[in-house]
């Protein structure tokens, strides 16, 4: 039986598919100046049950924020996918003010802060799907959103 190899792919490789939908989404959605947005690839996130695709993580007083990719994702995805990925975490700084006031009221150790986060991860969503479908001029098939409970389409 003859096994096909995996063409082994480098972050390098991984950097030319990612950077350039970083650069273009941040400067289309006035980021660029305001926010330093740094990224790495990661063998595998901490997402519960589901691996997320990717998660951002911000130091929101410095306006600085860290986007996680998971290396298996960003190889496996369509380049569409891989954009709608990119806008949704960046849409994630879009709404940091609201995250930041939610986590300085409730805190992000209850229930409450957990539905919450939840209600925020489908805003975010709501918000980059309208932004792709937007930038192309018709909807974008939502990627399987590994972040909502309960999955991305239904």
């Amino acid at each position: 039986m003859v096994t096909k190899r995996r063409r082994h792919i480098t972050d390098a490789q991984r950097r030319k598919r990612v950077k350039p939908l970083i650069d273009a989404w941040s400067r289309r959605l006035g980021l660029q100046g305001e926010w330093s947005i740094a990224y790495r690839f990661v063998s595998k996130l901490d997402g519960g049950t589901r691996e997320p695709f990717a998660d951002i993580t911000t130091q929101a007083p410095y306006h600085r924020a860290f986007i996680n990719f998971v290396r298996m994702h960003v190889d496996a995805a369509p380049r569409i996918e891989l954009e709608l990925v990119v806008v949704h975490e960046l849409a994630h700084l879009l709404l940091q003010d609201i995250k930041q006031v939610l986590e300085d009221v409730v805190g992000n150790q209850s229930w409450l802060a957990s539905q919450l986060h939840d209600g925020l991860e489908g805003a975010v969503d709501r918000v980059a799907n309208t932004l792709m479908a937007l930038h192309y001029g018709r909807p974008v098939e939502p990627y399987q959103d590994q972040n909502l409970v309960g999955g991305g389409k239904a």
